[in-house]
């Protein structure tokens, strides 16, 4: 389970990459939310300002982890004559 968590975590080369650390958090704290308001546990929030900022911050966060996997890399190895 940790070396699991360890490689979700970590980008291409191994190295822990801090986009998708915070993701990781902002989606376990969305579903904690959502899960407390479901079983009334907590009230529901009047001002979901909160929440939305949450959920956005996860989303940039692993829409630019995908999108660093699809960027244009330099090549340094070109032929050019």
């Amino acid at each position: 389970m940790k070396k699991v968590l360890k490689e979700l975590l970590s980008d291409e080369n191994g190295i822990l990459s801090s986009k998708r650390v915070v993701a990781v958090i902002c989606v376990c704290v969305l579903c904690l939310v959502f899960l407390l308001q479901s079983f009334r546990i907590i009230e529901p929030l009047e001002d979901t300002i909160i929440v939305d900022s949450i959920l956005y911050i996860a989303m940039v966060g692993l829409f630019g982890t995908s999108i660093d996997k699809f960027a244009l890399r330099k090549n340094t190895n070109s032929n050019e004559a």
